[in-house]
């Protein structure tokens, strides 16, 4: 019925709601991590300490200029409100780019980060925004 309004219905709103994409899309595993090339980061090709890569997540809350549910990404690349860190074993490392993914669906975050040296094998892979933090099912390889 037109202009009739709704029950009113208290909804709590977080700032953020970071999620790392994952390769087998389900949350947790290897994260979808690339190097410069487009080369997906995996087991038998793990990242090196001081290479720039590339993860995708979601979640990163309001952006400068706002995004548009489903449209693709377009100039000017929407920037989150909050910082973006990237957390591996427990450390933050800054990032170099934390925006809209070009040619991909507003909503879809693109971070680019510097890996630090690790032990090799596969580390714990987290995303900050704000004070909030991805959970701690995703991880990346290093060597």
């Amino acid at each position: 019925f037109e202009n009739r309004a709704s029950n009113q219905i208290p909804i709590n709103v977080i700032p953020a709601a970071p999620g790392i994409f994952t390769q087998n899309s389900s949350g947790g595993g290897a994260g979808s991590v690339i190097r410069q090339t487009g080369e997906l980061i995996t087991a038998q090709a793990p990242a090196a300490a001081g290479e720039v890569l590339t993860l995708f997540a979601t979640g990163e809350g309001a952006t400068t200029p706002a995004g548009i549910d489903g449209k693709p990404v377009a100039a000017p690349l929407p920037l989150p409100k909050l910082a973006v860190k990237v957390v591996i074993d427990g450390q933050e490392i800054d990032s170099l780019y934390a925006g809209g993914a070009p040619g991909l669906v507003a909503g879809v975050l693109q971070v680019n980060f510097t890996m630090p040296p690790s032990p090799s094998g596969p580390r714990r892979l987290r995303l900050k925004i704000g004070d909030k933090l991805s959970p701690d099912t995703v991880t990346i390889n290093a060597r």
